[in-house]
């Protein structure tokens, strides 16, 4: 689960305990703003290997963020995330011409 604060959370459904089996809110590295997604994604496993799952997280400040669950709750970037701006745009929000409003002539 992902939270307003960043923090990522794992429970265990099967168990009747509120606490998370796993939460972030130590883990190094973690979100700093609201988690927009959490997923669960099976790797592809190279012959011999089991199959694993890893959780994959993105929030607010752009982050695309792998987390491990093998030693301890730990994370990795695996990409940013930048916001752009159009340039050239012209009227900014709701500009542009068109709309209602007098005009119109005779």
């Amino acid at each position: 689960v992902g939270m307003f604060d960043g923090t990522i959370a794992v429970y265990n459904v099967r168990k009747a305990d509120n606490a998370p089996v796993l939460d972030s809110s130590k883990a190094e590295g973690s979100h700093a703003s609201p988690v927009w997604k959490v997923k669960w994604i099976e790797r592809e496993k190279a012959s011999g290997e089991e199959s694993n799952e890893v959780l994959i997280s993105i929030a607010t400040d752009g982050r695309v963020v792998q987390w491990s669950i093998r030693k301890g709750f730990e994370c990795y970037d695996l990409m940013k995330l930048k916001r752009t701006t159009k340039k050239g745009r012209k009227g900014g929000p709701g500009g542009g011409g068109g709309g209602t409003g007098g005009g119109g002539g005779t």
